[in-house]
């Protein structure tokens, strides 16, 4: 098992306090899975890294995904009150903008090479391949 990119102790020194029993297996849980989903963000950038590896950027949206997982479990991002209405999310996730970070902190571009594909049907496409084309010269009158 791969070791977390931050620790309890870091975690208890940014929130402020000292987490016992529950709130720390819980800690050190969550720890784990926001290292996995910011692993996977760095494309393999962070593969062999420890704790005391990370750069502070990414110890930051660490302790922010676990801190929106242990304040709000359910991942909810919208709710509503009058015929009831409920929109949730993963209870552990980084923003967009975190992305972005883990990416500029890793240099990982953000430019993609992307294979696109036509929705031409193949019959219309031998249509055209097999007319030949002329082309017209209308001249200067």
């Amino acid at each position: 098992m791969t070791e977390s990119l931050m620790t309890v102790e870091q975690y208890e020194a940014r929130l402020g306090r000292t987490l016992t029993g529950a709130e720390r297996a819980q800690a050190e849980a969550l720890l784990a899975d926001a290292s996995d989903v910011v692993r996977r963000i760095a494309q393999g950038r962070l593969d062999e890294a420890t704790s005391e590896d990370v750069p502070g950027p990414i110890r930051m949206v660490i302790f922010s995904m676990v801190t929106r997982a242990v304040r709000n479990p359910a991942g909810v991002n919208s709710e509503r009150i009058a015929d009831y209405q409920y929109s949730g999310a993963r209870p552990l996730y980084p923003t967009d903008e975190e992305q972005d970070l883990i990416r500029d902190e890793m240099d990982i571009p953000s430019v993609r090479t992307i294979t696109l594909v036509g929705d031409m049907p193949q019959r219309l496409l031998d249509d055209a391949a097999a007319t030949p084309y002329v082309g017209y010269y209308l001249g200067d009158d």
